[in-house]
């Protein structure tokens, strides 16, 4: 205000008066300048505000919000898919371990079966060729085969199933019967002189007349549970050994020996082989 006060006579003067004009005249330029420029930008933001909303709607261009949701979703979708394919191959794997199962479970069923059946019911042709040549029916299924009045001497019958076989009449002399099967086979008035009888089961056999029984070369173990039609044939047998059986039925006979020998199931079929027969395996799994 002091300045003001002295320099009122030049402020007021021509010179002074056009230098205040052109002091407010600038301001004036300038301010009117920036509003212009405010409003210019203001219209540009709404120009590209405007281009952006019709790409935007055009689909040309996404809202960042907008792709990273649709991201989203295609991602679980995928992972959706892919959860089905391995649900799909989960399922297919378990069918496939189903099939292979039961074709396992098959084949094990046809095997045994085989095995059941592994030269079983010999023909009367194949028997004779048989004693023709090697005299070996080792192993053999030939129950209920009739022998009757043969010469069957140095056959090897061990392990074979006789299960009510007739030998009546028959020639056994030197004759292995060792670990065969003879249940209610007929062995009256045949001669088994220098025969194998150790861990014969002789089961409800019929030994009636039966000659040389004193000269059998072995009988440990022989089982004569519930013999048939004999007189002193059974006491005769019983004086050739101290290990005479009396056992009633398969399952106490195989105890027996697995106990007595410690034998495993396994190796007790092995050796008593007769036991691998259809009929011992259908009566087995009962």
């Amino acid at each position: 205000m002091e300045w003001i006060w002295n320099n009122k006579e030049w402020i007021f003067s021509g010179i002074g008066v056009t230098a205040v004009f052109a002091v407010l005249a600038l301001f004036q330029n300038i301010r009117s300048k920036k509003k212009l420029d405010r409003n210019s930008d203001e219209r540009v933001d709404e120009r590209v505000s405007k281009i952006m909303e019709k790409l935007y709607s055009g689909g040309v261009v996404k809202k960042y919000g907008q792709d990273l949701s649709e991201a989203e979703e295609k991602h679980r979708q995928e992972l959706s898919e892919a959860k089905e394919k391995i649900s799909e191959k989960e399922k297919q794997v378990q069918e496939l371990s189903e099939k292979l199962a039961n074709e396992k479970s098959a084949i094990e069923k046809l095997v045994i079966e085989n095995l059941a059946k592994n030269q079983t019911e010999l023909t009367r042709i194949e028997l004779d060729e048989i004693l023709r040549s090697s005299r070996d029916l080792s192993g053999r299924d030939c129950s209920n085969f009739d022998f009757s009045e043969m010469d069957l001497e140095r056959v090897n019958f061990q392990g074979c199933n006789l299960l009510a076989t007739k030998f009546r009449k028959t020639n056994l002399k030197h004759t292995n019967f060792n670990y065969s099967n003879l249940e209610r086979a007929d062995l009256s008035f045949s001669d088994i002189k220098y025969s194998n009888f150790s861990a014969v089961n002789l089961w409800g056999g019929k030994i009636t007349g039966v000659k040389n029984i004193n000269a059998i070369f072995s009988g440990e173990y022989l089982n004569l549970y519930d013999i048939r039609e004999s007189g002193k044939e059974l006491e005769l047998f019983k004086t050739k050994s101290d290990n005479i059986l009396s056992l009633p039925d398969y399952g106490t006979y195989m105890n027996y020996f697995c106990e007595k020998f410690n034998l495993k199931q396994d190796e007790y079929i092995e050796l008593f082989s007769w036991m691998k027969h259809k009929h011992f395996i259908d009566m087995f799994k009962k």
